[in-house]
Parts: structure tokens; sequence; C-alpha cells
């Protein structure tokens, strides 16, 4: 007879912004103030300040540690550039200050971009065009700029301009296509959002 037994896990997001310029040490951590789980293990997750949430600080676990049965060796993070959003805790801000005094550099994570349009944007010869405040937003509502399109609009059923971020299609004859524009936000960070468009 086989036995068998289902464990849950959390995937915790990667905190790491480069590993250009990261800096590791080893030291014990230990099971303090960490609460075992519903199946009895205890873990202290990386990304957690070491050794303590305050002043104290010294680094940042690297990895997720298992202290089920006590204190183990454990690769302690002492520089390099960190997302401080995707850490599993708050941090303090005494724990940060004493981090940065360390030389750990606490970075923004970038907005992300996300396509809001979902019908098709119907054209006629003279239609105003569109920008990127019509066809995407970012998490954390700063400006977005339609910066360039691709040719992937069929160019039998409507030509495509951009001009100072804004894209107007120009009726060739009534029909279906669409335009790939590449949204970019204030720092840089591009994506592609394909809009159906429908000339009339």
């Amino acid at each position: 007879m086989a036995y068998i037994t289902v464990y849950k896990a959390e995937n915790s997001p990667n905190f790491l912004e480069s590993e250009v310029g990261l800096v590791l040490k080893t030291a014990q951590v230990d099971d303090t103030g960490i609460t075992a789980d519903e199946y009895g293990f205890k873990t202290v997750r990386g990304g957690t300040a070491w050794p303590s949430n305050d002043t104290n600080a010294e680094g940042i676990v690297f990895e997720d540690v298992d202290v089920t049965h006590g204190e183990r060796a454990a690769s302690i993070i002492t520089g390099g550039r960190v997302y401080k959003s995707r850490l599993p805790e708050t941090l303090q801000s005494a724990a940060e200050t004493a981090l940065k005094a360390k030389g750990i550099v606490f970075v923004d994570e970038p907005p992300a971009i996300s396509r809001i349009i979902v019908d098709a944007i119907p054209y006629t010869a003279g239609t105003t065009g569109f920008t990127a405040a019509n066809i995407a937003e970012a998490d954390d509502g700063s400006a977005l700029t339609i910066t360039a399109t691709k040719n992937d609009n069929d160019k039998a059923i409507a030509t495509v301009q951009l001009s100072s971020g804004t894209v107007t299609a120009t009726k060739v004859k009534a029909g279906s296509t669409q335009i790939t524009c590449v949204v970019s936000d204030v720092n840089g960070k591009t994506t592609d959002i394909t809009v159906p468009i429908t000339i009339s």
C-alpha cells in the first residue's frame, strides 16, 4: 500500500534587483521568533532581515533556511541591490537604515504595464488617434507613452502614423486589422500591446 502526503509551499518572488555587486557571507540562523507551519516545519524565509528586523540588522537572508531542528548555516546578503517591496515582511525603518549602512541598496520595483483595451477601436477617415492612456495603464499610475509601432497592420485596410505619442489610422478601405504599439514607462520599461482596429 502506498501512502502519499501532499505539502503546500509558498512561491516567493525574486527580491534581487541585480546580481552585480552582490556580497554574501555565511552565518548561523536560528529559529528565534519562527512559528512552525501546519506540518511542523520552521523556515526562515529568504528576504528576512538578519538577525532581526531592527537597528541590529546586519544583512538579508539569501534563500529559505529550514531551522526545524535548530540553527543552520545560511548565506546572508551584506551588499547588493534589493527590491524592498518583494521582501516577505515589511522592513522597519531602523533596519533599512542599518542595512543601507552595510552596503545594501533598496530600489523601487518598476511599475507593471497592463493592457486595458478589450474591444476593437472603430475608425473612419479623419478619426482622432489614440495614445498610451487609451490602451494601457501602469500599476503605479505613472505616465505611459507609445514610442513605436510595428509593421503588423494590413496596409490594404489602413495606414498607420505615430506622431508625438499619438497613433492614427487612416482608412484605405473598410475592414479589420491591428496595430502593435510599443508602450514605454518613465523608467524606460517597454511592452508590446496589440490593438485591434475596425475601419468602417
